[in-house]
């Protein structure tokens, strides 16, 4: 087996080849392509659009119900997506691909239950590798600093300071990243500043 492959679907169920009698070794996963549109016999433009790619699987088992329990198994955590109409996810290390199993054609599967060569068809409308990275902050990073216009001629029992809550987090892809943030309070009228231009939501959140 040339990678650790394993499928989970929405329901974050999952079954991992190399495991249960269920095996692959090869796969068009790492192919691409792109559309091409032309316009006057030049490239116009370039487009990702749905995808279908191939995934030969092996099933093998020491015992025949083994054999019926690995295909069941199979089917049930793919076809759920489908009936859902909600992606599943081929996983490689830290990456995942989105799509669902389409069409599963099969081979040598009435000479034994225990053994059956088939090859599922994945379709996907977002035909990227994906990597999630989650990023913290939390309250015990704010920077604080001393304001030089609180300081009164009469002194107080406790320091007027201003406090900056300001951090960075670099895209160190190539291209634009997607990202999801959740801020947890509290905080008013929360700001992410992407580019020099500022989002921001004009709001307390107290929890």
């Amino acid at each position: 087996m040339l990678e650790q492959l394993k499928y989970k679907n929405h329901m974050n169920e999952v079954f991992e080849f190399g495991k249960d009698g269920i095996f692959v070794n090869t796969s068009e996963l790492h192919d691409y392509e792109w559309e091409v549109t032309t316009k006057n016999n030049r490239i116009a433009s370039l487009d990702h659009v749905v995808r279908e790619k191939a995934l030969p699987v092996v099933i093998i088992c020491e015992d025949e119900s083994q054999g019926i329990q690995a295909r069941n198994k199979l089917f049930e955590v793919v076809e759920k997506d489908v009936l859902a109409l909600q992606h599943g996810r081929i996983i490689i290390g830290d990456y995942y691909f989105k799509c669902y199993v389409t069409k599963s054609t099969k081979e040598n599967y009435l000479t034994s239950k225990r053994l059956m060569q088939l090859e599922l068809t994945l379709t996907s409308d977002f035909p990227f590798w994906t990597k999630e990275t989650v990023v913290s902050f939390n309250s015990g990073q704010i920077q604080e600093v001393d304001s030089e216009y609180l300081d009164y001629n009469f002194d107080h029992p406790f320091d007027y300071l201003t406090t900056l809550d300001v951090r960075e987090l670099n895209n160190t892809g190539f291209v634009g990243a997607n990202f999801r943030l959740i801020v947890y309070g509290a905080c008013s009228n929360p700001a992410v500043y992407i580019g020099g231009h500022a989002y921001r939501v004009n709001c307390d959140i107290e929890a």
